[in-house]
């Protein structure tokens, strides 16, 4: 069953490339219970209670992704790719910021442009599935989602101890804006190869019989 499920999958790239990018995104750039609270303190220094406040502007923002992607209808890959890129570069931003307050303010928009990419992802791999593949490549959707975990997280760490928290946390949102990049220019070729399949002689004559 999972081989038939990844065989699907591979045959189909609208399935295979927001998997891709959901990967580098939730393995490299979702490390905030690293990064947030490695900032919080080792930057900024401060205690348990503003790591608390940080955390609940993230979550605030996050909710709004959910909503916001709730709203919309059937998601687009463009809608992933703008933001996947938007996620990447808000998470850059947030690494550069200077203060500890500007660092809260941009915290909120990350946690929205995430959580918008991440529900509109899922939305998107269950809209484009037969019914009767749905839960094989569901099931591979959530092991590509989750399984970098135990690679992303020990990565943020090493990167925040040899380099600095500001690193880890650039180094997550290059991660993901770079990803997003090079699947929207696989996309971008995808399609004109596609579009000059139409274009030649053979079919455009079978079209005008």
């Amino acid at each position: 069953q999972l081989r038939e499920g990844l065989s699907y999958v591979r045959a189909r790239p609208s399935l295979w490339m927001p998997m891709i990018l959901i990967f580098f995104v939730a393995t490299f750039g979702m490390n905030f219970q690293v990064t947030n609270a490695l900032m919080s303190r080792e930057v900024f220094h401060t205690g348990a209670g503003d790591f608390g406040i940080a955390s609940a502007i993230f979550a605030v923002g996050a909710l709004g992704g959910a909503l916001l992607a709730a709203r919309r209808g059937r998601p687009t890959m463009p809608l992933l790719l703008v933001t996947s890129l938007a996620f990447g570069v808000l998470e850059i931003l947030t690494g550069l910021m200077p203060t500890f307050w500007s660092f809260l303010v941009l915290l909120a928009p990350t946690g929205l442009a995430v959580l918008t990419f991440t529900t509109a992802a899922n939305s998107a791999t269950q809209l484009r599935t037969n019914a009767e593949m749905r839960g094989r490549v569901m099931g591979i959707y959530m092991l590509v989602f989750l399984g970098g975990a135990p690679l992303g997280s020990p990565l943020a760490g090493w990167i925040a101890q040899t380099s600095g928290p500001r690193m880890s946390m650039i180094a997550g949102g290059l991660i993901s804006a770079v990803a997003t990049v090079i699947i929207a220019m696989m996309l971008v070729h995808s399609r004109g190869v596609r579009a000059r399949s139409y274009l030649r002689p053979a079919r455009l004559a079978r079209m005008v019989t």
